[in-house]
């Protein structure tokens, strides 16, 4: 463990002197005057907020990955007991960084009065966020260069982006021959939904905790398959 931290404080350290954090605040920044032209209700803020954080955190990733796939990195891979230290450091900034923008998001929404909370909202909507953020990290891995053995992150790309477009065309896809594929798309995403959607609550977390849960499982899974594609990578570090 501290290891992973001593290479989480470097990365950050790194996509601070490099200017990259300005990429997860700008997009945090950006939804936030898209979402909230006008004041909504603590539900919306969640669900806002959680899709905020989870562009944000898969940037973030992305971005912490790319810096990570260098050629001067070389020496502490090498050193490293386990290479999937360095993928944890990488989750591990990524969450860092969301907090971050999580902190942003929501000091902008109190400070313009675009939405009223109570500090128990805040506990409720805390573990919503931050599991999000650590899904979106994992998928960030998969997508990342860094891991990629045989084209995998290309792979992982055109999944998200079925994905997506059968999450957005299910209506039409439910009527005809591939409605077995809108429905399986339908109850993978089922936990990212409920996450983004359900209403806040003070006991709303006794409610979907085994949503949050779920999503927790499908986190370390897709961390699990970055790790074991990148423990016998050939490295072809970028200069």
């Amino acid at each position: 463990m501290r290891r992973v931290a001593v290479l989480a404080r470097f990365q950050l350290k790194e996509m601070v002197r490099s200017l990259a954090i300005a990429a997860p605040l700008a997009i945090t920044v950006a939804l936030y005057w898209i979402f909230f032209e006008f004041p909504g209700d603590v539900d919306y803020f969640a669900a806002t907020g959680g899709f905020a954080l989870l562009v944000a955190s898969l940037v973030t990733t992305l971005l912490l990955a790319g810096q990570a796939n260098r050629m001067s990195n070389t020496p502490v891979v090498a050193r490293l007991p386990h290479r999937s230290e360095l993928l944890g450091a990488i989750v591990a900034s990524t969450l860092v960084v969301a907090a971050v923008m999580a902190g942003v998001y929501t000091g902008l929404a109190l400070g313009q009065a675009k939405v009223a909370m109570t500090l128990a909202n805040l506990v409720v909507i805390a573990p919503r966020w931050f599991t999000l953020a650590a899904l979106f990290a994992t998928i960030g891995l998969q997508l990342s260069r860094l891991i990629s053995r045989g084209g995998s992150h290309l792979v992982a790309f055109g999944l998200l982006a079925l994905f997506a477009t059968v999450f957005e065309q299910q209506g039409v896809l439910l009527r005809g021959d591939f409605a077995w594929l809108a429905r399986a798309a339908a109850a993978i995403g089922s936990p990212i939904m409920a996450t983004l959607r359900e209403p806040v609550a003070p006991l709303a977390l006794a409610r979907y905790g085994s949503t949050l849960l779920l999503m927790g499982v499908y986190a370390i899974g897709l961390f699990a398959l970055a790790a074991w594609l990148f423990r016998r990578k050939d490295l072809l570090w970028v200069d």
